[in-house]
């Protein structure tokens, strides 16, 4: 027998992890960027950039959309 089970805070917040890993991972594609190691990237001009940088710029974006 199949159940619904009832969409919890655990749920949600996984949800929204994913959500915001798959956005990560699209602004790193579109803009050429890779992990150089840790928490850093480094984008097709040969900037650094640190994890929290590129969320606060993914921020900025949906802001301005």
């Amino acid at each position: 027998m199949w159940y619904t089970i009832p969409m919890t805070e655990t749920k949600a917040t996984t949800v929204a992890a994913l959500i915001a890993k798959a956005e990560f991972n699209a602004f790193l594609e579109e803009n050429g960027m890779f992990p150089i190691g840790g928490d850093l990237f480094e984008d097709a001009g040969g900037h650094i950039w640190h994890e929290s940088n590129i969320e606060d710029e993914i921020k900025h974006q949906k802001k301005a959309k």
